[in-house]
C-alpha cells in the first residue's frame, strides 16, 4: 500500500506536467483506480493524502454494509475521510432490476397481515363501555390474513396504482373470561360457563374465516430516500367458516361448527400507511358481524404487513 501511495502521488506530479485531468492507474489484471480533476491545483492535492487510510475506511466501511461480499469491488460507502467525498455506486445489475421493477405496469405480491380484532356496537361505541356479555380480550383476539395482491400502475413512472388481489382472513374474537357464545332459534346469546356447567374456563372464542378480495388506489413517494407508501379503499369477503372453541381449566377442549347467525358476507374500508420497510393496516367492516339485529357489531382490526 506504501508504493501504491507513492505511485499515486508521482503520476499526479507528472500528469500536472502534461496538463492532464484524469488519472487511470491499473492494480493487477481487474482493478483501477480513476481520479478526475477540473485544475491543475486539485491534481497537485493529491500528494498530501493519506491514500492507505482512505483505502482501508473504504474496505472497512464495505465489508460492513455490502450485502453481497462478493461484490465489493464493484461499489463504495458515502463517507468522507481526510477531506475526500467517497459516494457509493450500486453494482449495474441491481439498478437494473430495481429498475425495471419500478417500471413495471403490473407486479405482484405475497402479504401477511397481523394484527389484532375488536368491534363496535351501533350507538354505543366499544362493548366494554357497557360491561356487555360479549366484549372481547383484544390483546388476545388476533387478526390474520394471508394473500396475493396485484397492483396496476397508472403509467411507467407514476406513483399512483390500483390494487386488487384475493386474501384468506381469520378472525379471532376472544370473549371474557367464563362468557361463552350459544345460537338457538331465537337468535345468539352469551351465557356463564361456570354458572351453567360448574366448570371454569380458560378461554373462550369465536373464529370466523372470510376469502376477501381488496379493491384501493395507493400512492408512493420519497421523503429523503425514505418511501412512503399511502393507501385506501375497501374490501368485499365471502365468509367461508365459523366455529367456537372453549378451553377448560381441565385442559379438555370443546369444539363446535355454526353459522352462529354470522353474516355470509362483508364490506368496509381499508387504510394503509408504509414508512420504509413498516406498513400498517386498518379495516373496519361497514355491515354487522352478525345476521340478527342485536347486537350490531362492526368489526375493526388493525395490525403490521408483513
Amino acid at each position: 500500500m506504501k508504493k501504491f501511495s507513492l505511485l499515486l502521488a508521482l503520476v499526479a506530479s507528472a500528469c500536472v506536467s502534461f496538463a492532464q485531468d484524469t488519472l487511470q492507474i491499473e492494480i493487477g489484471e481487474s482493478s483501477k483506480v480513476i481520479v478526475t480533476s477540473k485544475t491543475r491545483s486539485d491534481l497537485l492535492k493529491l500528494q498530501h493524502y493519506d491514500f492507505n487510510k482512505i483505502i482501508r475506511r473504504a474496505i472497512e466501511e464495505l465489508d460492513s454494509n455490502a450485502k453481497d461480499k462478493q461484490s465489493w469491488i464493484l461499489f463504495s460507502a458515502d463517507f468522507e475521510d481526510e477531506g475526500v467525498r467517497i459516494f457509493r455506486r450500486e453494482r449495474e445489475e441491481d439498478k437494473n432490476e430495481e429498475q425495471k421493477s419500478q417500471n413495471k405496469i403490473v407486479s405482484s405480491k405475497w402479504l401477511i397481515d397481523l394484527g389484532l380484532n375488536n368491534y363496535l356496537e351501533k350507538n354505543v361505541g366499544f362493548p366494554e363501555k357497557n360491561n356487555a356479555p360479549y366484549r372481547l380480550q383484544t390483546f388476545n383476539s388476533v387478526y390474520l390474513g394471508i394473500g396475493k395482491v396485484w397492483y396496476f400502475k397508472f403509467g411507467k413512472n407514476s406513483p399512483f396504482s390500483f390494487k386488487t388481489g384475493l386474501m384468506l382472513d381469520w378472525y379471532n374474537f376472544r370473549f371474557v373470561p367464563q362468557n361463552y357464545i350459544v345460537a338457538d332459534n331465537n337468535g345468539i346469546f352469551w351465557k356463564n360457563y361456570l354458572d351453567d356447567f360448574g366448570k371454569p374456563i380458560q378461554k373462550s372464542k369465536l373464529v370466523v374465516s372470510y376469502l376477501q378480495i381488496p379493491l384501493m388506489l395507493k400512492a408512493k413517494f420519497y421523503i429523503g430516500d425514505t418511501p412512503i407508501r399511502l393507501g385506501v379503499g375497501g374490501y368485499a369477503g365471502l365468509r367461508v367458516g365459523g366455529r367456537t372453541k372453549i378451553n377448560l381449566n381441565n385442559g379438555e377442549k370443546i369444539k363446535e361448527r355454526d353459522s352462529y347467525y354470522l353474516n355470509n358476507f362483508r364490506y368496509g374500508l381499508e387504510g394503509n400507511l408504509g414508512i420504509g420497510e413498516l406498513t400498517l393496516f386498518c379495516k373496519y367492516d361497514l355491515n354487522s358481524l352478525f345476521s340478527v339485529q342485536n347486537p350490531h357489531l362492526n368489526v375493526l382490526s388493525f395490525g403490521i404487513r408483513l
